[in-house]
């Protein structure tokens, strides 16, 4: 069987529902007929989507390739926002509306992408239970929904996902190490996190995968692990960004540290060679008051 190019786009916590997450078109209209207006920060996240899922497309549309490229995403955990922690900052506290937001959504990104699926792949990855719903309901019911099928097989819902492609090994999970608190201590964790894993895996005899991905942080980071002696990278790791701004509960616990909104892109080529590219943004939605 003849191997293609893959595009594996990483999208992690939409958050969608949250007043400040990711919401698309110009106004979202509720099933008991009420508007919501999505806020400046919503348009400016929304816009975002649309350049991420752009480029995507243009990695798919390549004409150098005799094979047409292949395209998976993956959305690594918590697909809406739930209702938890009193939550204030909610668009609608009815989670099948959240899920209805995170659906257009995605139909947003299948429609800029040209996600087919008949031939591509979609995979959600379980995050946090009061997100996700107990046992990712809410992310089964959206995948249901997205893939068009009354029920799924079990691998379209995963908790831990590792998954092979033409030969490249990622690994991807929702919940992972945390962040530095300084600047200059800023990927330790996930540095550690990786080195850890590297070494189990060749204690174990078990695969050592190119990729090691996590989200759940809603800031990017990335570093890896070299071989001592040539230098090569042997692991990638990441934190992912994520498609909300700060909340009022962020906005208190870490008052310095800047929205990330974004996501990861592989590309695997047929032969195995590997690189990647996260394309996202800084936002700073604190504003300087002024005399």
């Amino acid at each position: 069987m003849s191997k293609q190019r893959h595009v594996i786009a990483i999208p992690a916590d939409l958050h969608s529902g949250s007043k400040v997450a990711l919401i698309t078109g110009n106004q979202w209209e509720f099933v008991d007929e009420g508007i919501y207006l999505p806020s400046e920060s919503q348009k400016i996240i929304a816009q975002q989507w649309d350049v991420a899922w752009t480029y995507v497309a243009s990695l798919l549309k390549t004409k150098l390739l005799q094979i047409k490229p292949k395209l998976s995403i993956f959305v690594a955990g918590d697909s809406i926002e739930g209702i938890h922690h009193e939550q204030s900052q909610l668009i609608t506290a009815r989670r099948d509306e959240q899920e209805r937001i995170h659906i257009a959504a995605m139909r947003r990104a299948f429609e800029l992408s040209g996600f087919d699926s008949r031939q591509d792949e979609l995979r959600y990855i379980s995050g946090t239970s009061v997100h996700d719903g107990v046992g990712s309901s809410s992310a089964e019911r959206i995948a249901r929904e997205l893939l068009g099928v009354d029920k799924l097989d079990g691998h379209v819902i995963i908790d831990h996902l590792r998954r092979e492609i033409n030969g490249v090994l990622l690994d991807i999970a929702h919940h992972g190490p945390g962040l530095g608190l300084r600047r200059w201590t800023r990927s330790n964790p996930l540095r550690l996190a990786l080195q850890d894993y590297y070494f189990q895996c060749l204690e174990l005899n078990q695969p050592i995968p190119r990729y090691y991905i996590r989200a759940h942080r809603h800031q990017y980071v990335t570093t890896d692990v070299r071989h001592s002696i040539s230098g090569q990278i042997t692991l990638e790791g990441f934190l992912l960004p994520s498609w909300t701004m700060k909340n009022d509960l962020a906005q208190t616990q870490s008052v310095n540290s800047l929205a990330n909104i974004g996501m990861l892109i592989i590309v695997v080529e047929p032969d195995g060679n590997t690189w990647w590219h996260c394309e996202y943004i800084t936002y700073d939605q604190d504003k300087i008051i002024k005399d």
